[in-house]
């Protein structure tokens, strides 16, 4: 055999074995692990009936690990729920978890600087809207409703002007 001949047997042998080897791993079935299933969204019982104010209301929700009125069925995080489930694009929020119920002025619930927020120190649930501290709702009821009238009523969140350059 000469040098050629042994040089182009290795060649088709190289592809050959790559070949063979992509298709191996075409065809083979790999014990792959199942993907989780996650479970659905939970449906709120009592939604929330408010209407648009026709523009984005900016919330922010302060619940605690411990908080049974946060994580009753139509409390806190039910009503905040409820309101982005019926308004996905006019409403935003974002929860903040406090470790302890009674106290939820801590950096654990947002308060870090330079963000000096002026948190209630009532304890949760408790909800801010828009970026003041005057517009705030201490509390929940268990009817999904308690942040409705704050959210229709825009919660002096002006709508946003078209910049121009």
């Amino acid at each position: 055999m000469t040098m050629q001949n042994y040089l182009r047997f290795a060649a088709i042998s190289i592809v050959l074995l790559f070949v063979g080897s992509l298709m191996v791993g075409f065809v083979s079935n790999y014990d792959a692990a199942e993907s989780e299933v996650l479970s659905d969204e939970p449906v709120i019982q009592n939604p929330s009936q408010a209407s648009s104010p026709g523009h984005v209301v900016f919330g922010q929700y302060i619940s605690s690990d411990n908080c049974g009125h946060c994580s009753k069925p139509g409390g806190g995080s039910d009503a905040h729920h409820s309101i982005k489930q019926n308004h996905p694009d006019d409403y935003v929020y974002i929860t903040y978890m406090s470790a302890s119920f009674g106290d939820t002025d801590t950096s654990r619930a947002g308060n870090v600087a330079p963000y000096n927020w002026v948190w209630s120190r009532s304890g949760a649930p408790d909800a801010y809207f828009g970026d003041r501290t005057d517009k705030n709702q201490g509390g929940a009821n268990s009817a999904g409703t308690t942040y409705d009238s704050l959210f229709q009523s825009g919660a002096e969140c002006t709508a946003p002007s078209t910049i121009t350059v």
